[in-house]
């Protein structure tokens, strides 16, 4: 081999490494489900949650957070929201915050699902009550291209 070719060979050799880690999807199948400190997802992970409950309940806010942030990026706004009748829920996004696999990415599709699942479940939860879906930065690109789908 020449030596012009040893850096190509190099470059190759190092961008054959490049292939995204994505986090594995948790193992026990489950209909997703809220509880005080947790957003459980279709696939049995538990994501951390917080909640800030509004008394006199006019509306309330599913809010995603931004790249290497936390749910607890609300900790500010839902308050007051609260104080003006709005319940906010915000749960830490796959790899992020407490979540299971800190750090590493589960992809796109996992974080579109987890936000109609967790929609699901509010809605439920609050049965003739408007809900919103907010989100920071990558939060809200999960919001947006997730109004972008077919469901």
């Amino acid at each position: 081999m020449t030596k012009r070719w040893i850096p190509i060979a190099v470059l190759t050799a190092a961008l054959s490494g490049c292939a995204p880690l994505t986090a594995p999807p948790g193992l026990e199948p489950t209909r997703p489900a809220l509880t005080d400190t947790a957003f459980a997802t279709r696939d049995g992970l538990r994501l951390p949650l917080k909640v800030w409950r509004a008394e006199n309940e006019r509306a309330v806010v599913v809010a995603l957070h931004g790249m290497g942030d936390y749910a607890q990026a609300f900790a500010m706004p839902a308050p007051w929201w609260a104080e003006r009748g709005i319940t906010t829920y915000a749960y830490d996004q796959r790899g992020f915050g407490e979540a299971p696999f800190l750090g590493v990415w589960p992809g796109a599709d996992a974080l579109r699902q987890d936000l109609r699942d967790c929609v699901a479940a509010v809605r439920a939860a609050h049965p003739g009550v408007p809900v919103y879906a907010l989100g920071a930065s990558m939060g809200g690109a999960v919001v947006l291209s997730s109004l972008a789908g077919p469901d």
